[in-house]
């Protein structure tokens, strides 16, 4: 493991998620989105790319039953991570930034997005989960395609049907605002589209190069240590591969936007639980190990839970912490199993 070039990978995704929210929050104020299609679709799918192009690659590039295993446990492992240890750093976080947060430690939910959210990600979920006990092959490669037919359906509702647009506190577009005070102009308070689009699409590419960075360095570390395919699937490239949602949702909370803190995780959840899944289950076996099952029954059960708690409007900082607990406990079993 280079310890300088994990350091830099770091780095990289730090500053491609600060850029990327600060971008992303002002496409959202030119198109006057509301913060439930920001926060649950263009956060969630931008900062959802390193972790579905790792399956894919194992899937397809390296194939046989390491790929597909390795691939399967990545596929399950995204959800795992971010229904448990992405909550919990949000909570931490709304703990740590409470001082300079107006509601301090409560988390504050506009619109019924977040429902929503966990209302197709649970569903859509289970139905993965019960393909896994189809014998057919065929019948289950069929189902395929009905995942992406229902992540359309989503979109469409939380487009169309969601909370309206809200004028937001968005400071100037940061790249502008360097060149800028490198030309010594003043900052326009209204950036074009153009700019804040080549900001946003510049920010994606800083956090692929960094993520991309970190999850090699963390597969080097796990080869060094002797750390088999499955739990290297299931919790090191997940918990590499989740960074930049965590990173997104800390900044948010420090802004005190819960909506899109939150946003940002249950809407990756949606879209992991029903793209990368769609190639699982066409490409795979999708039959589960001990492993896997033991993640997918605490990733349901974090899922309900943190459900059961979005239908109040705020939610406190020790609700998300909590979420943590099912993390640990995984990773305690897997201790213990190997």
């Amino acid at each position: 493991m280079n310890i300088a070039l994990f350091l830099v990978s770091i780095l990289l995704v730090f500053i491609g998620c600060d850029l990327f929210i600060n971008g992303i929050e002002w496409i959202g104020h030119k198109f006057k989105l509301s913060e439930s299609v920001v926060g649950s679709i263009l956060a969630a799918i931008g900062t959802a790319l390193p972790e579905t192009i790792i399956p894919i690659i194992a899937i397809f590039f390296i194939g046989g039953g390491g790929g597909h295993a390795a691939g399967l446990g990545a596929i399950l492992g995204a959800p795992f991570m971010l229904s448990t240890l992405a909550m919990f750093v949000t909570g931490v976080a709304i703990l740590l930034f409470r001082k300079r947060r107006e509601q301090g430690t409560s988390l504050i939910l506009r619109g019924s997005a977040k429902r929503l959210d966990l209302s197709f990600f649970l569903l859509v979920f289970l139905m993965a989960m019960a393909l896994t006990l189809v014998p057919n092959a065929s019948v289950r490669s069929a189902a395929a395609p009905l995942f992406i037919v229902v992540y359309v359906v989503y979109l469409v509702i939380v487009v169309r049907f969601e909370d309206p647009y809200r004028e937001a506190d968005i400071g100037p577009l940061k790249l502008s605002s360097l060149v800028a005070r490198a030309r010594r102009h003043g900052t326009a308070t209204d950036p074009s589209l153009r700019g804040t689009t080549l900001q946003t699409i510049f920010a994606l590419v800083l956090i692929l190069i960094g993520a991309e960075i970190f999850v090699g360095e963390i597969i080097d570390l796990s080869a060094s240590l002797g750390i088999n395919a499955t739990v290297l699937a299931l919790i090191i490239a997940p918990f590499a591969t989740e960074l930049p949602e965590k990173v997104n949702s800390v900044l948010w909370v420090r802004q005190g936007k819960d909506t899109l803190a939150l946003g940002n995780i249950t809407g990756a959840m949606v879209f992991q639980t029903c793209i990368p899944v769609a190639f699982g289950i066409a490409f795979t076996p999708w039959v589960l190990g001990n492993l896997e099952l033991v993640s997918v029954l605490l990733t349901f059960i974090a899922s309900l839970t943190l459900y059961i708690q979005a239908t109040r409007e705020r939610l406190s900082a020790g609700s998300l912490v909590f979420n943590g607990i099912f993390y640990f406990i995984f990773v305690a079993f897997v201790w213990i199993l190997l």
